[in-house]
């Protein structure tokens, strides 16, 4: 997997930085966690302040489009990132092998 940068802008207002690129991969397309431990380790930043927005395969070919936001700090991700939903966080516990975890609303 090789990961090109094509517009990198710094938003300090949002505390982050917006990149977008260019991937180009051999075989399926690589997952989130993948491209976000790459493009963590090219900002020198955590995995977890990463968050990629979306990654567009072109048909055929193997290469895809990425934009994501590489965020300075926790505080800044927990206030501007939208929450996970319940079901979603369920989905995802059910999908790990753990038990989901109760929340009282």
């Amino acid at each position: 997997m090789e990961l090109s940068i094509t517009e990198k802008k710094d938003n300090g207002l949002l505390s982050r930085t917006e990149v977008c690129g260019t991937l180009t991969f051999q075989n399926a397309t690589p997952s989130n966690t993948d491209v976000a431990k790459n493009l963590a380790t090219k900002f020198a930043a955590d995995e977890k302040l990463v968050v990629i927005k979306k990654i567009k395969t072109k048909f055929g070919a193997k290469s895809a489009d990425l934009c994501a936001y590489v965020y300075k700090d926790t505080s800044a991700l927990k206030r501007i990132e939208p929450k996970v939903g319940k079901k979603a966080a369920e989905k995802a516990a059910k999908k790990a092998g753990q038990q989901p975890v109760a929340t009282t609303v």
